[in-house]
């Protein structure tokens, strides 16, 4: 179970081009989430950017709808690491992420380390791990907005060197 604060349940984006995982997400993760849906990298960075996700759940083999350019030349495709990276690059570098892919191999879980994910599951997933992970991401923005919100953090925050609280 997601632990949720007293105002409002976590937000998690899903990013999974497959509509049949994407609906198995659903199902799994309503009740305690609130679920946002990317089905392609831009569209993931987009709603990163506009409605700041507690946590990322990418899948690594997405389908980029790339574009040709004019002088035959393709721009590369961006996968689940690519949007991990840019993620951890950004403003939002905080927000947690969680890979998903089939890809089970020692290099393939370098490359998440390396695009700086907080965790790598392999599929099929077990819907007790994917809970357990999230729960465990989600745990120290827990603790991470507490010690803003606390009142005993105020002072801490809001004076700055030489000045009484």
């Amino acid at each position: 179970m997601g632990e949720a604060t007293e105002h409002q349940p976590y937000r998690v984006l899903i990013v999974e081009d497959s509509a049949t995982i994407r609906y198995a997400y659903k199902l799994l993760l309503d009740n305690d989430y609130d679920v946002l849906f990317a089905e392609d990298p831009l569209s993931a960075l987009k709603q990163v950017a506009t409605l700041q996700p507690d946590a990322v759940l990418l899948d690594v083999n997405l389908k980029d709808r790339s574009r040709e350019l004019a002088s035959g030349q393709t721009i590369k495709k961006m996968d689940g690491l690519d949007v991990c990276a840019a993620i951890k690059r950004s403003p939002f570098k905080a927000t947690p992420i969680i890979m998903v892919t089939s890809r089970d191999g020692l290099i393939d879980k370098m490359r998440g380390k390396f695009a700086r994910a907080d965790r790598y599951l392999t599929k099929p997933v077990d819907q007790n791990d994917l809970k357990r992970a999230l729960n465990d991401v989600l745990s120290r923005k827990t603790v991470a907005r507490r010690l803003k919100n606390s009142p005993y953090m105020e002072p801490v925050y809001t004076t700055t060197a030489g000045e009484e609280a």
